[in-house]
């Protein structure tokens, strides 16, 4: 059962919850009020601050295995689906510009940058939302939402309404995009957040790859490419209907709506429970919580360092979308065929299961050992891929034309595989290292990256073309690994100096407990 039919939504107080509710002890609580607890899987510490109890169900990580599967699915589809859409833009605007009678780089600053700032916005708005009001609700309106987006940008063949309706489509983007990594903390214990988030990166990953060839698909058809937003708003009002079978699955916001109702069925009002980011106004949210993703990337160097390396390395795939087929271009593939290349970083995911399968490794080891499993300990991925994907950036930008004309195209494939399993252990790993280290905040300290990820992506496919015909595919391409290589230096940073930088932080002092 959904648990929106356990009270009502999240309300703010006029006052403070010390000051709205009187605190109590253990003794002076009547003992039918400990048996309403106890059937709602809550207990009493010996402050008298109501929590979880160790043997409930009702906590989202201790729902069935059925449940949290399902609730994940859907977050996983969405993600891959809106990056999909998402990264079309450029593919949908190189056929859409001769109709609107703009430049290529406009169409592609309307189909995709704007899209991108939208999904930059939203990233920083929508994650404190859902950790202040819960995420069912933040996944039904943003699916329906997305939906009628898409159909504006389909239907309206002007650029005004394509701006308008892909600005919105990216800011409700950001759900999937930034919040679906809080509810997968939410729901899976740090052992089971191997899999799942490499399942949440992956697919998105996947989506990335795929993207061109459903977008050349589609627009080469005789519809056109207004129907590569009219199929996106098809599977999205769809999926909106699947967010309706989701529960819940912030624990605070569960906890207090149990609360609420063993309040009102026993009559004593003197109950309280300890939320750190439960804002009591509107303008403390207004001032703590929208703000903390700001306050956590300018007060915390590992959301700091993280965010501008798995943005530059996730943003460089919307900057190849862009210019790959200029690159095979100059081996004679035409762009239907060099649409297909995209495929090679999909396929690097299969490079990943060695990876995940050391973490988990790892992860049974420390358990067996009694060891707390340490956020530092599932970074073994992201070790093997900073000086992996290096290494295949030089090795591309040397066996393309023109320096390299007569090296044959499929050995430049090759690389490309190597930088979706790299694009991959980058996302991944980092996004899971934020979210073990920061837990309740794991929406708010994903939240910079995803910003600078959106933003980054929406720049970069304004200026590779420049960048590509200016400095040639071999030395833009260099410039790239040139970058690459400096990120070699962070794995050893986080493997020595990573949980000191963490016992430091405020933020992490605050996560919740139960991991």
């Amino acid at each position: 059962m959904a648990d929106s039919a356990l009270g009502s939504s999240y309300s703010f107080d006029s006052k403070k919850p010390s000051e709205s509710v009187q605190c109590t002890t253990v003794q002076s609580i009547p003992d039918n009020v400990f048996k309403e607890l106890e059937a709602f899987g809550l207990e009493v510490s010996e402050e008298g601050e109501v929590a979880w109890n160790e043997r409930s169900n009702s906590h989202p990580k201790e729902w069935s295995h059925c449940k949290k599967v399902w609730n994940t699915a859907i977050v996983v589809f969405l993600e891959f689906f809106a990056t999909l859409v998402s990264n079309a833009g450029t593919s949908a605007a190189a056929h859409a510009y001769i109709n609107l009678g703009v430049s290529k780089t406009l169409a592609i600053f309307a189909f995709t940058s704007v899209y991108l700032l939208g999904q930059a916005l939203g990233g920083i708005v929508l994650p404190p939302l859902t950790e202040a009001f819960g995420r069912k609700s933040t996944f039904i309106v943003s699916t329906i939402v997305y939906a009628v987006c898409c159909v504006i940008v389909a239907a309206s063949g002007s650029l005004a309404g394509i701006v308008a309706g892909r600005f919105i489509a990216g800011a409700v983007s950001a759900v999937p995009s930034v919040v679906a990594i809080g509810s997968i903390e939410d729901m899976w214990h740090a052992r089971h957040r191997i899999w799942v988030v490499q399942a949440w990166v992956g697919f998105s990953i996947v989506g990335l790859a795929l993207a061109p060839v459903m977008a050349a698909t589609l627009s080469t058809s005789n519809t056109g490419w207004p129907w590569v937003f009219y199929f996106a708003a098809i599977v999205m009002g769809g999926t909106s209907i699947l967010c309706l079978t989701m529960s819940e699955s912030r624990p605070s916001l569960i906890l207090q709506r149990r609360l609420d109702l063993v309040m009102k069925s026993t009559g004593y009002r003197k109950l309280t429970y300890n939320n750190p980011d439960r804002p009591s106004s509107m303008r403390e949210f207004a001032t703590v919580s929208l703000t903390r993703p700001v306050r956590m990337f300018c007060t915390e160097p590992i959301v700091c360092m993280v965010s501008i390396m798995s943005a530059s390395v996730f943003a460089t795939i919307y900057l190849l979308t862009e210019t790959l087929t200029v690159v095979y271009g100059d081996f004679g593939l035409s762009s239907q065929q060099s649409a297909c290349i995209f495929i090679a970083l999909g396929l690097g995911l299969i490079f990943v299961i060695p990876t995940r399968l050391c973490d988990q490794y790892i992860a049974g080891k420390r358990q067996r050992n009694g060891e707390v499993l340490q956020p530092e300990d599932k970074l073994f991925g992201f070790y093997v891929a900073a000086p992996t994907y290096a290494i295949a950036l030089w090795w591309f930008a040397w066996t393309i034309p023109p320096k390299s004309s007569a090296v044959p195209w499929p050995v430049s494939v090759v690389p490309l595989l190597l930088i979706g399993f790299a694009t991959n252990e980058f996302d991944n790993t980092l996004s899971g290292y934020l979210t073990d280290a920061y837990t309740s905040f794991a929406a708010s300290a994903n939240a910079p990256l995803a910003f600078l990820r959106a933003m980054l992506s929406a720049v970069y496919p304004l200026f590779a073309t420049q960048l590509y015909r200016g400095l040639g595919n071999n030395l833009a391409t260099s410039l790239l690994a040139i970058i690459a290589t400096l990120y070699c230096v962070a794995p050893f940073v986080l493997w020595k100096y990573g949980k000191k930088i963490r016992e430091r932080s405020s933020f992490a002092e605050k996560s919740d407990s139960r991991a």
